[in-house]
């Protein structure tokens, strides 16, 4: 069984396209370019990237349209949007990198207009949430699946804003009613088979979905 710790949607995905890998992980759907290809995902479980802002930020919801405004740079103050005077700082992963986090980002919420010019790009989601904690302007698109692995100072210093009136809850995440939802894939080339067909099964068991449950949100409540 081929896996490989490959950060990167697309990056995964173009390896098992060339039959480098036997299963990936993927963080969006599938395009119908790569399913032409033969590429086959099974839902094993929902995330939804949660827009994170300093606890002291007194905002508290934004609209799909200010979020937008605020990653492409129309908006340069949080003082605009009802909150203090402060600069705002958005932060993404890289965007060279192809990751399902940018593109979603960037097809949901920017309509595909390109992000701000010079907009802070840090590696890791970990470090951008961080760096939320410690600066009263950011902002940032992370998977509520990290708070888990937050350390407990650093969650006290950052909260979720509502995005067009509706909360990253598990059940608006599994039903897609929140708008930055996504389903988790693992993803194969053409139906699962052998080992990788025991790992999928295992995944989609109680089991498998007690895992999930850990950091995302299970497939069935």
């Amino acid at each position: 069984l081929r896996i490989a710790d490959v950060s990167g949607t697309g990056k995964g995905l173009k390896s098992l396209a060339d039959g480098k890998l036997d299963v990936v992980g993927a963080g969006r759907t599938l395009t119908p370019e790569e399913r032409r290809g033969g590429l086959l995902g099974t839902i094993v479980a929902y995330d939804g990237l949660a827009v994170w802002v300093n606890q002291a930020n007194p905002v508290k919801e934004l609209s799909k349209d200010q979020l937008k405004d605020l990653f492409t740079g129309k908006v340069k103050s949080w003082k605009q949007l009802g909150g203090k005077d402060v600069k705002v700082s958005p932060m993404i992963e890289p965007l060279a990198s192809k990751r399902a986090t940018v593109q979603l980002v960037q097809e949901l919420v920017l309509d595909g207009a390109a992000f701000a010019p010079g907009i802070r790009e840090l590696e890791q989601l970990s470090e951008q949430l961080v760096e939320v904690a410690r600066d009263e302007g950011a902002i940032c698109v992370a998977s509520v699946g990290f708070l888990a692995n937050l350390d407990a100072a650093v969650k006290g210093r950052l909260r979720a804003l509502d995005l067009d009136g509706v909360e990253p809850s598990d059940s608006n995440i599994r039903s897609g009613a929140y708008l930055l939802s996504r389903p988790m894939l693992l993803v194969t080339k053409g139906l699962p088979q052998g080992d990788v067909k025991q790992l999928l099964d295992f995944m989609l068991s109680r089991d498998g979905q007690a895992i999930v449950e850990k950091s995302f949100v299970s497939v069935k409540k």
